[in-house]
């Protein structure tokens, strides 16, 4: 019978270790936790009492700080322990965790190489999940783990690698990120719905709503849970091919970000550049032949146009309840909130007089 040994890099989050054991107590054989510094191990002294109930599996070894001692460490576990040669390891971050009540096609793809699975993640709590998959848990036979003594650091401290990999990649479990104490500065993260505070504009990918049906771990509620989003409007004013861009701070006072869209034939496109306090500008690139449709030229273009903005209008990260205001070549076109334009074109919405 094949044994499952779960591999964690602990990084000081207790309930996420709970969390882990109490879920798959009765599939996997031993969880081996690594913790990251002397903190990290420190910590795990909390734990003293939960850890009794679960001693014959849980194993504790020292800082993760030699590559090389630590894999020999492990080495000696895993021969004193293995039950085969196919026997799992499952090598995560301590937010990284598999669904390990699922893992017949894991089983089936690990008999001819190693892979990682990709996991749903979720920020803050466990309403909202993000549109993008994280590389995580890394999955091995000890087989091959005994002719690879550099396992470890490339996938607990440079994890990006993974992604780059040729390794197979599997839709399995989730990834649990800033489930504690929000600091400070995770406000603007928080009530925007971003995954983390090191946000783009341009290229940050927002949160969605979980669906109903969409399976989380049974002991869930053992997570720090923090509410996100925000219950207040917020008034955004998007000005397009302004002439005059002088009286900018005057009309910054009146909304909570502006932002100024032009178009150039310059393919190298400006998205959402701060120019001063919540004020943003975008050059966007305006093909100069016909992209779609039979229209003229001209008529494209404008069609173009209007529907870039909307583009725009999604880099201030609006929610239903929010103003948008949008002034197209001088005219007021269009006042109304998010949630009935976030499903509009708006080409067939702005019509300038």
């Amino acid at each position: 019978m094949i044994k499952i040994f779960d591999f964690v890099l602990f990084d000081n989050n207790l309930d996420l270790i709970k969390l882990r054991i109490l879920e798959f107590r009765d599939v996997v054989a031993y969880f081996v936790i690594v913790p990251k510094s002397e903190n990290s191990k420190n910590d795990l002294g909390k734990l003293r009492e939960f850890f009794l109930e679960f001693k014959e599996q849980v194993i504790i070894i020292d800082v993760f700080e030699n590559t090389k001692l630590l894999y020999d460490n492990i080495r000696t576990i895993l021969k004193e322990k293995y039950e085969s040669f196919d026997d799992l390891l499952f090598i995560s971050k301590e937010n990284e965790i598999p669904n390990f009540n699922e893992i017949e096609d894991i089983i089936e793809e690990v008999k001819f190489r190693s892979l990682f699975l990709i996991h749903s993640a979720f920020c803050w709590n466990f309403d909202f999940i993000s549109i993008n998959y994280d590389v995580g848990t890394f999955v091995t036979t000890f087989s091959k783990f005994l002719i690879n003594p550099n396992l470890f650091n490339p996938l607990w401290i440079n994890k990006g690698e993974g992604a780059k990999s040729n390794h197979e990649k599997i839709k399995n479990g989730w990834t649990f990120l800033n489930f504690h104490k929000p600091t400070q500065n995770e406000i603007f993260a928080r009530e925007n719905l971003l995954p983390s505070v090191n946000f783009n504009p341009a290229t940050t990918y927002r949160l969605i709503k979980r669906p109903s049906n969409f399976e989380l771990p049974k002991n869930v509620g053992i997570l720090a849970y923090n509410k996100i989003g925000r219950d207040y409007m917020k008034k955004h004013l998007f000005l397009v091919e302004l002439d005059n861009d002088s009286n900018l701070n005057e009309v910054r006072k009146l909304y909570d970000t502006v932002s100024v869209i032009g178009f150039s034939d310059n393919v190298n496109e400006v998205i959402a550049e701060n120019i001063g306090e919540s004020v943003y500008k975008s050059i966007l690139h305006l093909p100069n032949n016909v992209l779609y449709g039979e229209k003229p030229l001209r008529d494209f273009q404008e069609e173009y146009k209007k529907n870039e903005i909307k583009r725009i209008v999604e880099t201030v990260f609006p929610q239903d309840q929010d103003n948008i205001r949008i002034i197209y070549k001088g005219f007021d076109d269009f006042v109304g909130l998010w949630e009935t334009l976030k499903n509009e074109k708006f080409s067939e919405i702005i019509n300038p007089s």
